[in-house]
């Protein structure tokens, strides 16, 4: 989306739905928040390392 009009209508439109989801299927949400943690690469920074430590939905 090279378009700066199209790129940002279409992050508020994603952001919305979010929003609405987070509202009306919270653990639905969290669930799948929880998942996408849990996503990781070996070669992770020192930087994401830190803060997945200290990120409450990381389990361990």
């Amino acid at each position: 989306m090279e378009n700066e009009e199209s790129r940002m209508s279409w992050i508020k439109t994603a952001a919305n739905q979010f929003h609405g989801l987070m509202g009306t299927r919270s653990a639905y949400m969290e669930q799948q928040l929880r998942s996408i943690a849990s996503w990781h690469s070996p070669d992770m920074t020192t930087f994401e390392l830190v803060l997945r430590q200290h990120d409450p939905w990381y389990m361990r």
